[in-house]
């Protein structure tokens, strides 16, 4: 039957150019060498495409000297440490600080419960941030990119269960 065979000819074409097209996008990809050195250093085992998706998924996020979390409530986003640090804060006891490469709303994230603690930007405090939600779609948009935060995030549970 030919329209059958004029039918998986213009399937078969679509899915050819999609592919083709996907490829060169990610071969396109070119990070800044801030970027670069970021994707080395946090997120290395990511293609350069998987952490372009994942960097412009969030954004830069300046606080100065405010409160950023707070006990009770539950953050709406999750927050990579950059530049300067934060402050964990519990009972009005500071019980740790937060440097570059520390997430900051990863509890929650992981729980959905609220915080257990205020956590205080110290000076100016530059993050990346990302609402949880954008997160969480990831699964369905990037699996990759998504296991890449999931790691993180269980990484940085793990290391705050040990001190």
């Amino acid at each position: 039957n030919i329209s059958m065979v004029l039918w998986n000819i213009l399937t078969s074409s679509l899915h050819s150019y999609r592919v083709i097209k996907d490829e060169t996008a990610k071969r396109s990809v070119k990070l800044s060498p801030e970027e670069a050195a970021l994707h080395q250093e946090l997120f290395p085992e990511l293609s350069p495409f998987d952490f372009n998706l994942l960097w412009r998924l969030g954004r830069p996020v300046e606080y100065v000297d405010q409160l950023m979390i707070v006990v009770g409530e539950t953050p709406t986003f999750v927050a990579l440490v950059l530049d300067g640090y934060a402050e964990i804060w519990e009972r009005e006891e500071r019980i740790r600080v937060l440097r570059r490469g520390a997430l900051l709303g990863e509890m929650s994230y992981a729980s959905g419960h609220p915080a257990a603690v205020d956590v205080r930007a110290r000076g100016r405090l530059v993050v990346h941030e990302w609402a949880q939600q954008d997160l969480r779609s990831l699964d369905h948009i990037r699996p990759a990119a998504a296991n890449a935060i999931r790691d993180y995030v269980s990484g940085a549970l793990a290391a705050k269960a040990r001190i």
